[in-house]
């Protein structure tokens, strides 16, 4: 997948450098409220634009799959307790002991 990408990078950055070649003319950018007025080529404004909302959309879905990665990262440590438990049942059963009425007691009813 990696060498796909890659690959189909290459003909991409040739159309934004012949984009870049085709609009080297001057555009007047203007931030409206403020008194600030810059002069640059056309291409940096269409390319700045994407830049501009490809990191917005970027920010907007990592905030989006906050929650998913939060349910993620307790569901992880609720592996790794249980695995825990597992690994310590299994030692007290292999010395031959017998679990304890307490350790039955936890189990659910059909897998005792």
């Amino acid at each position: 997948m990696k060498h796909l990408s890659r690959f189909a990078a290459i003909p991409f950055g040739f159309v934004v450098i012949a984009f870049a070649i085709a609009n080297r003319g001057p555009a007047v950018v203007s931030l409206d409220p403020l008194p600030y007025v810059f002069e640059v080529p056309l291409y940096l404004v269409a390319i700045g634009g994407l830049a501009v909302g490809f990191t917005v959309g970027a920010i907007a879905a990592w905030l989006a799959g906050h929650g998913v990665r939060r349910r993620l990262r307790i569901a992880k440590a609720r592996v790794a307790s249980l695995q825990g438990e597992l690994s310590q049942a299994q030692a007290a059963l292999g010395k031959g002991e017998e679990p304890s009425n307490a350790e039955l007691a936890r189990l659910p009813a059909d897998a005792a």
